[in-house]
């Protein structure tokens, strides 16, 4: 199976020699990777031609180690990658002014021949070399959405989060996007037919996977292998804050049903939210007890079973290196 891996930058350079050892580090080796560049100027451009060159990455804070020549180290000659891919994997890199971060999306898309695509922006990377190769070791995956777990950095914790065990329904997805899209592996078909929209300024993945999963009902498998960690200091990481929230549902909007949508769109309580679209007649004691056990349920999974599942998944992490 071949893999697309798309990588965008802008003026992130630092952030990129991160993401780009990561993929030349990888076992895996059928990949091809589409970087690409918004017109950088903070010498990005010049680390995505070494990369392509040699598909070696020098990384800051290492010490440079260069050939020595007559017992002294030789500064004519360039430093020793410190990642060198043990595969030679195809890059394909373009550097110019685009319009916004989903144009340079839709960019890798329409140069990706694989039969997947994986979104692997600037500053995110792949958790150990071998990452790739335990997902895409089974032989069984035909699915349109494949997506793995994840891990989150804010700069003081790493987190652990999990993509849906079973496709998510149409009301979830209407209210949340459940997928970690750096860990989720899209068939190139489908995203070629859907492709971002380019008017979104963040939530246009969330979009995507609405159309994806509700207008064409696309098939699903969940992966339980931490495939990414995600940096949560870029614009792709604030669709989760009010203004991806608002946008995303602004579109969602256009073609959810009415009954869906109007207490999703006000941001209404969950109260009123599970009320109005209850299938079942209930008294009002029969829906108290109902949204009772629901936030119940809520508070078990979010305050209590998800924070421990982090901090479990994180030790589980740190103590298998």
């Amino acid at each position: 199976m071949k893999l697309s891996i798309i990588t965008i930058n802008y003026n992130n350079a630092e952030g990129l020699r991160k993401t780009l050892a990561s993929v030349a580090a990888q076992t895996y080796a059928d990949i091809e990777h589409i970087i690409v560049d918004g017109g950088s100027t903070d010498g990005s451009v010049e680390i995505i031609r070494e990369y392509a060159d040699n598909e070696a990455i020098r990384l800051e804070g290492y010490e440079a180690i260069r050939p020595e020549k007559n017992g002294k180290a030789d500064d004519r000659l360039p430093n020793r990658p410190i990642a060198q891919s043990p595969n030679r994997h195809e890059i394909r890199w373009i550097s110019e002014p685009d319009k916004g971060i989903y144009n340079a999306m839709n960019k890798g898309v329409d140069a990706a021949n694989g039969d997947y695509c994986l979104f692997l922006n600037s500053g995110d990377k792949l958790l150990a070399p071998d990452s790739l190769a335990d997902v895409l070791k089974s032989s069984d995956l035909v699915e349109d959405i494949i997506s793995c777990d994840l891990f989150t950095d804010n700069g003081k914790l790493c987190n652990f989060r999990s993509a849906p065990r079973i496709k998510p329904t149409q009301l979830y997805i209407s209210m949340y996007n459940p997928f970690p899209h750096p860990s989720t592996l899209i068939k190139t078909s489908l995203i070629k037919k859907f492709r971002y929209n380019e008017e979104s300024k963040i939530a246009g993945d969330w979009m995507f996977f609405y159309d994806a999963m509700v207008a064409d009902n696309a098939t699903y498998r969940h992966v339980p292998i931490p495939l990414s960690l995600f940096y949560l200091d870029g614009v792709s990481s604030q669709g989760g804050n009010p203004k991806g929230r608002a946008e995303g549902i602004e579109y969602l909007y256009k073609y959810m049903h009415p009954n869906i949508v109007s207490e999703i769109k006000d941001q209404k309580p969950r109260k009123e939210y599970l009320l109005a679209n209850s299938s079942m007649t209930l008294g009002s004691t029969g829906f108290n007890i109902l949204y009772f056990t629901y936030e119940l349920l809520m508070v078990l999974e979010y305050r209590i079973k998800r924070p421990l599942r982090s901090l479990y998944k994180n030790y589980k992490y740190k103590h298998s290196k």
